[in-house]
């Protein structure tokens, strides 16, 4: 198996992020490697897509900076209805200031932009192997 293979998901993910060509690049890369994507360009979005989706969302990726509303309260917001979904921070912001800034707990997911392919596919499927 090659490591690209090693790679691959069919998972559901939740993509946020606030950038059009950027949400887009994401979930290009996401339904390469074999996942289901729903997107969303900002919280508001992202709610109403997880309320109407009557699957399972396994992963939420979001941008931890957005206008008006960020990722981490998103997050919040989702966790009652949706307790087994893991989820990504991403930020073009440096990751020490992004941690304290947002109070993330030691243990959370975040990923520093920009990031490469194989990079975010392994973060991706680490997350996903966690039980």
């Amino acid at each position: 198996m090659s490591s690209r293979n090693a790679l691959r998901g069919t998972e559901t993910i939740l993509v946020v992020e606030d950038e059009d060509d950027v949400r887009e690049l994401i979930a290009d890369i996401l339904k390469e490697y074999g996942y289901s994507v729903l997107e969303a360009r900002d919280p508001r979005e992202a709610r109403a897509r997880a309320e109407n989706f009557r699957g399972v969302i396994d992963l939420l990726i979001t941008d931890i900076v957005m206008p008006n509303e960020g990722g981490r309260r998103l997050a919040e917001q989702l966790g009652p209805t949706r307790p087994d979904m893991k989820i990504l921070y991403i930020s073009g912001h440096p990751a020490r200031g992004v941690t304290s800034r947002f109070m993330l707990e030691p243990d959370t997911h975040f990923l520093p932009k920009p990031f490469n392919v194989e990079q975010f596919a392994r973060k991706i499927r680490e997350i996903l192997a966690e039980r």
